[in-house]
């Protein structure tokens, strides 16, 4: 379980609280749907990173979700780089040990290389963001999006990646362009699973049929580019040292 399957549900189940919401007339005609879907959600976020055992990706992404809904309910934009900042310190605050495991150090270096990087790299391609019609820029500028996100978080990890398993990854950018969509509709297919386990078990069995393919799938895709020998570098491990010039590099190049 990731950051992104808990951003997948929150998000899911903000858009569908405001959906109904805004469908019943006496509702939303006193009351903002937006402020109450927020509120709604919030403790829908919470119960997922709760049931699924709290890992420091989870609650990371728990915390953000958090207060992007807080940011609703306040009217407030909410700063990513503050953000993951102020999820970072609730989970140091809780286990300072945390500091020292891969996975707090690869999850906030991911979505902090999406946050501060996707942007600089856009801007970088010499695409322009409106080529065409709309139906064909929209989907195009979508995918570029995507590759430069893909792009940040890798080279925001890469660092890590080789001083904790002294492997650099070649393939994550197309490994992830085609994973992502595909472990986001497994999500929701399971999600769903569990909602209509509660209620009828042939329902459920119903999403697992959908959700079986997709699991397979990704297994697959993931199988499928591991197999090349050259699909990742092996490196010699960085110094802590090492590191701090990297990241220092990257965050210049985000700077500058």
């Amino acid at each position: 379980v990731s950051g992104l399957h808990l951003s997948i549900i929150a998000l899911g189940a903000y858009r569908l609280a405001r959906a109904l919401l805004n469908r019943v007339d006496a509702f939303a005609t006193r009351w903002d749907p937006r402020r109450a879907a927020a509120a709604l959600a919030m403790p829908v976020a919470c119960a997922y990173a709760l049931f699924t055992g709290g890992d420091v990706p989870v609650v990371r992404s728990a915390i953000a979700a958090c207060l992007a809904f807080a940011g609703v309910l306040l009217m407030r934009e909410v700063s990513g780089p503050n953000a993951i900042a102020l999820a970072a310190m609730a989970i140091l605050a809780v286990d300072p040990g945390a500091l020292y495991e891969p996975s707090f150090q690869l999850s906030f270096a991911s979505v902090a290389g999406i946050a501060t990087l996707t942007n600089p790299l856009r801007a970088a391609l010499t695409v322009p963001k409106r080529i065409g019609p709309r139906w064909v820029a929209r989907p195009l500028e979508l995918l570029l999006l995507a590759i430069c996100a893909s792009a940040a978080a890798t080279l925001a990890t890469t660092p890590l990646v080789a001083f904790h398993f002294r492997r650099i990854a070649l393939l994550a950018v197309p490994v992830n362009l085609l994973g992502i969509p595909l472990g986001s509709a497994l999500t929701v297919a399971a999600a769903l699973a569990a909602v209509m386990a509660s209620v009828s078990t042939p329902l459920a069995s119903l999403a697992l049929v959908v959700a079986g393919p997709l699991a397979q799938r990704l297994v697959d895709l993931n199988a499928y580019f591991a197999a090349p020998a050259w699909s990742s570098l092996p490196v010699a491990s960085p110094s802590w040292l090492g590191l701090l010039v990297c990241h220092l590099a990257l965050a210049a190049a985000w700077r500058f």
